[in-house]
């Protein structure tokens, strides 16, 4: 408007104000972003902290249980009346028994925490004549050295007469503990006969399988119920893959394969020793995502290996949550001794898996055989002899060439190829007229490209005659290496005499 002064409103804050509080916000941003990244971190901690505080938890829980038994045990000994005789009065036995009472509380021996330690000391622990690696000296030696089985042994007739007609309480009440000891032991191994009775009524079942896939399925079966768990699982050990395997587990249907080193299956067949895991969760061997797969929770794992007669570990026994608590080291025990019963029925059964396999090898070069002998194209040889190879050695990749004129002929990748000259690996054994084997073919120095196969698993070589050889992965070279310096593999006697076998029926049809 006319006749008003304008006035220029200052900011409120200048303009440095404005930039050095922008960066003040920026920085504590940033520092509260820090300090929720690391108060995540601590989250997970914590995490870890309380699923490991949850297994010790349950198996203090199973302690305490056993524990309250004990004491309610006891409890019920001191409301008991005092051992007297009958021909004393009835103010004598009041009297003796506050006497008992009064002295009672003076006594260490009397006391819960005492007692308690006393019965811990002196318990039989059965666990160790389970063991199934103990000799029979060791286990009779643990029996007679047990304090309960020696106290009885020095009471004769007349030291109890005696120490009755006394009314020594304190001796009585030692003698009813040790009886109290001992019946607990003979209940435990009533116990042991009875699991014992199972195994080996389970161990007939199992030696009736004759076929792999039976006698796994009935290992199974048997020891989900006599370790009375929700799953139980066999894996096969498969050295020639670096993997383990099973067909058949508790609750599931589909095939279940895993590389040798992962899981505790894995470390179990790896180590060749057992493991009892109270807290899947909390240890770092367990593989999470086999419960993720399978729609699971595992909780608690026992798992042992199966070895055979030259200490090489066939397969491995694992049960999973255990019904009632969690796994004892009885349990392990059992377990040892239920895997070296499966050791003789997996034996068996993969012999008869090993001469099913031969006699189908067999089958192949017989086929073969009866095919290649009427066939002149040789483009149809190379094409029907790969095919058996394969069958023969259960890969993928073989290769089979043959000069004829001035060219190599051979097909690779499905396509019919020639060359002038021998290159490779091959133009060494067709000039030496050896084996080659390599445990990585690419590693080999006189690899080529363009003739050989190219892979880096195990390959075998086999010269035909001048003009021809074939080349074929061999699978069971991974494993089982001769040298780790060297470049050879090991090839296995059955798959060599079937490659042999083939190499003859080449040489009749290959001038």
């Amino acid at each position: 408007m006319l006749g008003q002064k304008e006035y220029s409103v200052p900011s409120r804050f200048p303009s440095s104000n404005r930039k050095f509080k922008l960066k003040t916000l920026s920085q504590f941003e940033e520092s509260q972003f820090n300090r929720n990244q690391e108060l995540e971190h601590q989250l997970k901690m914590v995490s870890k902290q309380n699923e490991k505080l949850s297994s010790l938890n349950q198996y203090l829980q199973s302690t305490l249980n056993k524990r309250n038994e004990v004491i309610f045990e006891e409890r019920q000994l001191y409301k008991t009346k005092s051992i007297i005789s009958p021909q004393k009065s009835n103010s004598t036995s009041k009297r003796q028994s506050q006497q008992f009472h009064s002295r009672k509380s003076s006594m260490p021996y009397f006391t819960q925490t005492s007692r308690m330690q006393y019965v811990g000391e002196e318990f039989f622990r059965l666990n160790q004549v389970l063991e199934i690696n103990i000799s029979d000296e060791e286990a009779i030696s643990y029996f007679e050295n047990d304090p309960n089985i020696k106290f009885v042994r020095q009471l004769d007739e007349d030291t109890f007469v005696q120490i009755a007609e006394e009314q020594n309480i304190k001796k009585l009440l030692q003698i009813h503990d040790h009886i109290l000891k001992l019946q607990n032991f003979l209940k435990e191994m009533f116990e042991a006969i009875l699991k014992f009775k199972k195994i080996i009524k389970a161990s007939y079942q199992m030696n009736q399988q004759a076929q792999l896939n039976d006698a796994i399925n009935c290992i199974v079966d048997q020891t989900q119920q006599l370790m009375n768990c929700e799953r139980a699982t066999c894996y096969i050990v498969d050295e020639t893959k670096g993997e383990i395997w099973s067909r058949v587990a508790q609750g599931l249907s589909s095939i279940i394969r895993m590389p040798i080193d992962t899981g505790v299956a894995g470390f179990v067949a790896f180590r060749k020793e057992s493991v009892n895991i109270p807290n899947a969760y909390a240890d770092d061997r367990f593989n999470r995502e086999s419960d993720i797969i399978n729609h699971f929770k595992t909780q608690s794992i026992l798992a042992a290996p199966i070895i055979g007669d030259n200490n090489q570990c066939l397969g491995v026994l694992q049960c999973l949550n255990k019904n009632q608590g969690v796994f004892t080291n009885e349990d392990s025990a059992y377990l040892k001794y239920i895997c070296n019963f499966s050791k003789t029925v997996l034996n068996h059964s993969l012999n008869q898996n090993q001469v099913e396999s031969t006699q189908n090898k067999l089958r192949h070069v017989i086929k073969y055989f009866l095919d290649v002998i009427s066939i002149e194209d040789p483009w149809k040889i190379i094409s029907i002899t790969e095919k058996v190879l394969k069958k023969i050695m259960n890969c993928e990749e073989a290769r089979l060439i043959i000069k004829l004129s001035d060219s190599i002929c051979f097909i690779k990748n499905g396509v019919q190829s020639q060359i002038p000259n021998f290159l490779g690996i091959f133009q060494k054994v067709i000039n030496t007229q050896c084996n080659e084997s390599t445990l990585n073919n690419n590693s080999n120095p006189f690899f080529d490209p363009t003739l050989d196969i190219d892979t880096q698993m195990p390959v075998i070589c086999i010269p035909i005659n001048s003009n021809s050889a074939f080349q074929v992965q061999n699978m069971k070279g991974v494993h089982k290496k001769q040298s780790q310096q060297s470049h050879s593999a090991f090839v296995s006697g059955l798959e060599l005499e079937m490659l042999e076998y083939v190499r003859s029926i080449l040489l009749i049809k290959i001038k």
